[in-house]
């Protein structure tokens, strides 16, 4: 694998980890021993309060007694989060071809599951997978970074005079992006993303057949990286 995907894909599950952790650890414990125990508050009673916590990306269950509390602090700063849908089309990867439709749904907040199908030059693709976005715990934003995979199709082989030799491959493919959102509350958004699909090693032996059964003839270039662009409305 290339030094510098490696290092991006590490990078990427450092850092899901510790947004996942901001994104659940809303509300704080306060023992009266003075210890703070960040968390989200599940239930309470008189005798008990109960709890999770995020420990090394693993959702860890707690409970305190009461009488051990002084303080527990909840963050009302937050709306209750109501899941999306969003259709739209674009180009690239992600919407599966030059000419392409999206669909993303998003059960809470941060977690989306997206679809796409597309028309390319070798026929139709298809794309399936879950997106992760770094949003906001507190307020709207104008702009969602976010982090993807998906399978399906990645790779089109087109030969300019010879549509029986033409091919799809299909495989997984990472990327990341940005949502734009012009018009902050809403949740139409502008998508621009970049995707890096792993290619299988069919790929390179159908090129190298074709360079040498066909020497003459000419096929599109296959790019390391593949930028997507798109606009989808929510709903």
């Amino acid at each position: 694998m290339n030094l510098k995907i490696f290092t991006a894909l590490i990078c990427v599950l450092y850092m899901l980890p510790l947004h996942l952790k901001a994104q659940l650890e809303r509300d704080t414990i306060i023992t009266k021993s003075g210890d703070k125990i960040p968390c989200t508050l599940v239930y309470r009673n008189f005798k008990v309060a109960a709890y999770y916590q995020i420990d090394s990306g693993k959702v860890i269950p707690g409970t305190t007694q009461y009488e051990k509390i002084s303080v527990i602090k909840i963050d009302q700063s937050l709306k209750p989060y109501k899941h999306h849908f969003h259709l739209g089309f674009g180009t690239g990867i992600e919407f599966s071809g030059p000419m392409g439709i999206g669909f993303m749904y998003t059960p809470i907040k941060p977690i989306g599951v997206i679809m796409s199908a597309g028309y390319v030059e070798a026929g139709f693709g298809y794309n399936a997978g879950l997106v992760y976005r770094l949003t906001s715990r507190k307020r709207e934003t104008w702009v969602i970074p976010y982090f993807y995979g998906t399978y399906g199709c990645n790779t089109v082989i087109k030969l300019e005079h010879s549509q029986s030799l033409s091919k799809l491959y299909y495989g997984p493919t990472f990327g990341t992006g940005i949502e734009i959102y012009p018009l902050p509350g809403r949740h139409s958004h502008i998508t621009i993303g970049l995707g890096v699909p792993i290619r299988d090693k069919e790929v390179d032996k159908y090129i190298q057949h074709l360079k040498d059964q066909y020497n003459k003839i000419s096929f599109n270039k296959l790019n390391p990286v593949s930028l997507s662009v798109g606009y989808k409305f929510g709903f």
